[in-house]
């Protein structure tokens, strides 16, 4: 991790689950919103391309902007490995306090 390291919230539907995930990047230059009307869909470039990740192209500034697929990034055993949604009911232990040590009687 570095100065520029960040999280990026991404929301996304992973199984018919509203979900919220946070990716760490490296680094990200701009957070920009983009009108819906001005995306298109990724273009068939070649076939070592993996356009599956990308779910459109913008454009900001006269730049090109692509769009990821936050739902095709991860894989649902990633997710769950993450405590993805299978883990988001998942309930603490009961002798655990919120500091993370045992209470008086556990």
């Amino acid at each position: 991790q570095t100065v520029h390291t960040r999280i990026i919230v991404l929301e996304c539907d992973l199984e018919g689950e509203p979900t919220v995930l946070g990716a760490l990047a490296d680094m990200v230059h701009e957070v920009v919103e983009l009108d819906n009307s001005t995306i298109e869909p990724p273009p068939r470039i070649s076939s070592g391309w993996r356009s599956r990740f990308v779910s459109g192209i913008g454009k900001h500034n006269g730049e090109f902007v692509l769009i990821l697929d936050a739902a095709t990034l991860f894989t649902v055993e990633e997710l769950t490995a993450m405590g993805g949604p299978a883990e988001q009911g998942a309930t603490p232990s009961p002798a655990a306090t919120a500091d993370g040590g045992e209470d008086e009687e556990g």
